[in-house]
């Protein structure tokens, strides 16, 4: 593997300056023998922005200043009669809570006593377990050769293992043994989730890859009333600072550098992967209009994949003599029997004359001559010899601007897009016709515009809104191509090309030659989130109370095509004694046609709502303490075409308005609700409690306690599963008796 990587202007980014989830520092400042100081003025700063805040100690000591970004800080204490306390380099990580205490020495204030070095990263002040993923984990961690993605260092993480897998690829997270659905993904605070499988997506974080990640939060256990699940994975993306910075990065894994395996006579297939991508963040500086400077800042990344690598496979075709009709090589072995008459074909060869039309046309279009000597009792099987390749190309964009509109408010903005996310799967077949064949694209949005304002020193506000889209278009590699094969019965006059490819011709028996095309079918499907989220952080004496809200409006514009929409015809050694046989007679013995249900457009709402208090006990005790509360719509469809099944009457249920043109029952008179035909449970209460306990004063030591109860959520799935009904239908037809009753 060859890796090159250049970075200019002789630094590495600066930490992220700007989040969506905000973190807090707090601590105690005391006199040398220990006790507190009131009235202290504690200033807390962004070393990358220089944006402040200030407040005073309480009567207790005490400080706690929220709504802080990720990055590096300074804390400074003043006090009279004391010299002025500087502690630098304290890095903050998203939604983490760090002790910053102050022990004042007496003195003249302009005495200054400076630390620098980060305290202990150990959280003190909560009962949640998380890990941290930073930017030079994502680069010193080793990698796979296809990239650096978020599950390399995901699944280095203790408690997490690898699930059943996304709804549309990639790999499902296991965190403590809960539900690979039980998981709240995030970027920059807005949720990037598949609705339709309740688990992430294929793209995790739509944008760039992890060149433009700050880091990765993996809360792990005892989630705050804040957080929706039991588990919360929170990308925080990299933002500009005063200091311009950027990075090149390339990776190269290419199969000629390789030596082949020990026990391998051959090397593998050819490879070849490009890993690439660009960062460029600093202030926004316009010579002689405009200098950002301690006030605006910008972040760009795009990066790349462009992956080729061989397809290599062995399959099954028929000879030449075979796909003349001419079977005499299996004489002995297998009589062709004619299924009009029960009478054996003289010499086992079938007359030119009762080869059906429709199966010349497909045989010449799909299958090549045999490559290799087969294998086998009849020398046939995998005879053929085929790399048809893959490859898969995807590219990612990242912008983002951060403004600092006045000393208490700020706002950033931040796009990520999964341009183009596609794969290219050939069958062995001619024309990459064959199974296992594909043709996708995963395109991803997430847009978040974020605002955190400082009402007065212990009252602050974030809110957000923001928009994410999933989107998932996979078919055969052959849609939408119009081969004149001659069939009857599959009606294309509109010309939609999912009807218009080739339909399924499977065969079972003896000699299973590969079929035509078994992907299962073609999906088209949109996913949007749109979400609003606004979260008040309040500290008061000894609480330091949480309250907000999280809105979001789903959509799921769903088209899938059945597999059998073309037609789809089974072969096996019923009616003439071979399955190839039966093909070229024109005789399936299980012939298939689907129709393909209108397109879903499904809408859902879900709505929470949470309060939370960490109440300091003392210097020692912190009780995280905290309740909410969720709710989410029954998912409908925009234009009324759900159905269920009522067990009661054995009916379909479905809207009023269906009902009156068909022979099924309305929703009414099952007893459902009119447009979702489910009832929601409003019973969501969730309550949290946690108890964090520092027993010695170092802080080197935390206990910590958790009790929590979460709900799931509905996934699009129970929606989509709503939506076929009476106006979806498959016909079939069988041979029965070994009595040829279909043909084409």
């Amino acid at each position: 593997m060859l890796f090159a990587a250049l970075a200019f202007l002789a630094a590495p980014p600066d930490p992220a300056q700007g989040q969506v989830i905000q973190s807090t520092i707090l601590g105690t400042v005391t006199d040398p023998s220990g006790g507190v100081i009131a009235g202290a003025t504690v200033t807390v700063k962004n070393e990358g922005t220089s944006f402040e805040r200030t407040m005073v100690t309480d009567e207790s000591g005490d400080y706690r200043i929220a709504g802080l970004e990720v990055g590096s800080y300074q804390v400074s204490v003043t006090a009279q009669g004391f010299k002025t306390f500087i502690r630098s380099k304290i890095s903050l990580d998203s939604s983490q809570i760090k002790r910053v205490d102050a022990n004042l020495e007496v003195g003249d204030a302009t005495s200054t006593v400076t630390v620098v070095g980060d305290v202990g990263r150990l959280e003190t002040e909560t009962a949640s377990l998380s890990n941290v993923k930073s930017s030079q984990d994502f680069v010193q961690l080793p990698q796979s050769i296809y990239g650096r993605g978020w599950p390399n260092v995901v699944f280095v993480t203790a408690g997490v293992q690898s699930g059943d897998g996304a709804t549309n690829g990639c790999c499902g997270v296991v965190i403590n043994g809960a539900r690979d659905t039980a998981n709240n993904f995030t970027s920059d605070g807005i949720t990037v989730n598949d609705v339709v499988g309740g688990r992430q997506t294929a793209n995790g974080f739509p944008g760039g890859d992890v060149e433009s990640y700050q880091e990765l939060k993996i809360m792990t256990a005892n989630n705050s009333a804040e957080y929706p699940q039991v588990a919360q994975l929170s990308m925080i993306g990299k933002s500009g600072s005063n200091d311009l910075h950027g990075s090149f990065y390339w990776g190269n894994f290419n199969s000629k550098f390789n030596a082949r395996a020990w026990n391998d006579p051959t090397k593998p297939s050819f490879e070849n992967h490009n890993m690439f991508a660009v960062n460029n963040g600093g202030p926004v500086y316009i010579p002689g209009l405009y200098d950002g400077h301690d006030k605006t800042f910008y972040f760009f990344h795009y990066s790349g994949a462009r992956y080729r690598t061989g397809n290599r496979a062995r399959t099954s075709v028929p000879t030449p003599a075979f796909r003349q009709g001419d079977f005499s090589a299996l004489l002995g072995k297998i009589t062709i029997v004619d299924p009009l008459t029960g009478v054996p074909f003289p010499d086992n060869k079938i007359p030119p004359s009762r080869i059906s039309s429709v199966s010349k046309a497909v045989q010449d279009l799909v299958y090549p001559d045999p490559n290799l000597t087969g294998l086998g009792d009849f020398g046939l099987t995998e005879n053929y010899y085929a790399d048809p390749g893959y490859q898969f190309d995807a590219d990612g964009l990242t912008a983002r601007v951060d403004q600092k509109i006045s000393d208490k408010n700020t706002v950033f903005v931040r796009v990520g897009l999964t341009i183009h996310n596609h794969d290219v799967v050939k069958g062995a077949l001619k024309d990459g016709y064959g199974s296992n064949q594909l043709l996708g694209n995963v395109p991803g949005r997430a847009v978040v515009v974020s605002d955190t304002h400082t009402i007065n020193p212990t009252l602050v506000n974030e809110a957000k809104l923001g928009f994410s889209r999933n989107a998932y278009f996979d078919t055969d590699y052959n849609f939408g191509k119009q081969p004149q094969i001659g069939i009857q019965g599959i009606d294309n006059s509109a010309g939609d090309p999912a009807v218009g490819g080739l339909p399924n011709f499977n065969f079972s028996g003896a000699i299973p030659f590969e079929s035509t095309d078994t992907w299962l079918n073609s999906i088209a499907q949109v996913q949007n989130n749109y979400e609003l989220v606004d979260n008040l952080s309040w500290y008061r004496s000894r609480h330091n109370f949480k309250m907000g809200a999280d809105i979001r409006r789903y959509q799921i514009n769903d088209e899938n095509n059945p597999t059998s929409l073309r037609g789809a015809y089974n072969f096996d050694d019923q009616l003439s004694g071979l399955a190839y046989a039966n093909f070229l007679l024109g005789l399936p013995t299980y012939a298939e046609r689907s129709i393909a249900r209108p397109n879903a457009y499904l809408r859902g709402t879900q709505l929470g709502f949470y309060l939370q208090d960490d109440f300091k006990v003392n210097q020692r005790i912190t009780l995280n303490y905290g309740l909410r509360y969720e709710y989410q719509t029954p998912w409908v469809d925009k234009f009324d075409r759900l159905f269920t099944f009522d067990p009661k009457t054995g009916s379909l249920v479905t809207v009023p308005a269906v009902a009156a043109t068909l022979p099924i029952i309305p929703a009414s008179q099952a007893g459902l609700p009119t447009r979702s035909l489910m009832e929601s449970d409003g019973n969501n209460w969730s309550p949290r409690l946690g108890l964090a306990i520092r027993p010695f004063a170092n802080a080197t030591t935390v206990i910590r306690l958790g009790y929590g109860v979460y709900s799931q959520m509905w996934p699009g799935l129970l929606g989509l599963g709503a939506t076929g009904g009476p106006w979806q239908s498959t016909e079939s037809f069988v041979v029965e008796g070994n009595k040829p009753s279909i043909s084409f």
